[in-house]
């Protein structure tokens, strides 16, 4: 009784500290250094264009520039804040520290799963103290909406006490709505789906039957948020979507087998150097995982499965690209 009153005293300490740090000056710019990229000093104005039109003109649209359609869960958010305590600086980075909390709060409830009670608590203290998270959770650039979704998908994942054919379906349904938030979930997309695949091919004794089936009811969860998505939103705003496909393109991908290994080879993961602490324990996480996968699979968690495979596809994925932002290295911390 003793141990769990204290654990629930450190609990809450833990997470009122934690959740403080991220409305502590909400008004505030960020730090100019925080990225190579000016993006998010910039970007959170117009993603909040369109709420703040209702607000001020009593109209969604006043030109082309239509945030709304690529990212609505956050827009509707954003304007119901806006409806409540006005439009201003502070009221737009309620949205990225209320999920920045959100995101504490279940992490702590995948790792209390997958680990215990201690390892949860210390992974909320240094996900919550992280520097880069820390200053996005009053950046509105829509990252940790879309890592929460994912994060939820995990939580599904997770859970021993629900039926797992509700949980694979359950986390489709969560990974699409995180991709509607932000396209930059694409990148994390192979790594949940393969994870899925392979915690059930070696559950089911290696038969690819039943991984196969449960691979399918995670993608029929994603695309009956998709036909609902390309039915209301971008079929009839299509015109809104098609520049940032040829734009992400163009500043994403190198251009010749030259430009890919040049970019791998001079340019160092620098946002990891500048953590060594959780390149540590990422990197002992990665040995671990090796070790565990290829000498007994079937004992890899669903969430193990998908967190290594996330880190071994992302990090070759970061070292070959050109644009590579600080708010993009988020899903990685």
């Amino acid at each position: 009784m003793k141990n769990n009153k204290a654990h629930i005293f450190l609990l809450v300490t833990l997470f009122l500290f934690t959740f403080s740090l991220r409305f502590i000056h909400l008004g505030a710019d960020p730090p100019k250094t925080l990225s190579i990229s000016m993006g998010y000093m910039s970007d959170p104005g117009g993603y909040v264009h369109n709420a703040r039109n209702k607000i001020l003109f009593g109209t969604w649209e006043t030109d082309k520039w239509n945030m709304m359609y690529v990212s609505p869960l956050a827009h509707y958010i954003t304007y119901a804040i806006f409806l409540i305590f006005g439009p201003g600086i502070a009221q737009v980075n309620i949205v990225p520290a209320l999920f920045s909390c959100l995101i504490l709060l279940f992490t702590y409830f995948v790792l209390k799963v997958e680990f215990d009670r201690k390892i949860a608590c210390l992974g909320v203290l240094l996900l919550g103290t992280n520097y880069i998270f820390t200053m996005f959770s009053q950046v509105a650039v829509r990252i940790l909406p879309m890592v929460f979704f994912v994060l939820l998908s995990l939580f599904f994942l997770s859970k021993k006490n629900l039926n797992k054919k509700t949980c694979y379906f359950l986390a489709g349904v969560m990974c699409f709505i995180s991709f509607t938030v932000k396209g930059t979930f694409l990148q994390i997309l192979p790594s949940v789906a393969l994870g899925i695949l392979l915690y059930s091919f070696f559950q089911n004794q290696q038969k690819l039957k039943p991984a196969i089936h449960a691979l399918f009811l995670f993608g029929l969860g994603l695309t009956a948020i998709m036909l609902l998505w390309l039915f209301l939103i971008y079929f009839p705003h299509k015109e809104t979507f098609l520049p940032f496909g040829s734009s992400n393109y163009f500043w994403l991908t190198p251009h010749r087998y030259s430009e890919l290994i040049q970019n791998f080879w001079h340019r160092p993961l620098f946002y990891f150097i500048n953590m060594p602490i959780l390149t540590t324990l990422a990197s002992l996480y990665l040995l671990s995982f090796f070790y565990r996968a290829f000498s007994f699979p079937k004992k890899i968690s669903i969430v193990t499965w998908i967190c290594g495979l996330w880190i071994i596809f992302n990090i070759p994925y970061f070292s070959v690209i050109y644009y590579r932002p600080a708010r993009h290295f988020i899903p990685l911390i």
